[in-house]
């Protein structure tokens, strides 16, 4: 949770700026942010969908 505030403090006003070179056609930092933040919502989903499995698949044991 630390790492976020720091995220958000060091980020702050920052968004807007242009990035030296484009990241899978993005061109700021904010929406490398937004790319990023999706990204790892989506890993967090299927971990979570995994654990769900693994708990079911061990009831039906």
């Amino acid at each position: 949770m630390i790492l976020q505030y720091k995220l958000i403090e060091v980020s702050k006003g920052k968004l807007d700026t242009p990035l030296e070179e484009p990241f899978l056609h993005m061109t700021t930092l904010g929406e490398m942010f937004l790319f990023h933040i999706s990204h790892e919502a989506m890993h967090l989903s299927a971990i979570n969908k995994i654990n769900q499995s693994i708990k079911t698949a061990s009831h039906l044991k």
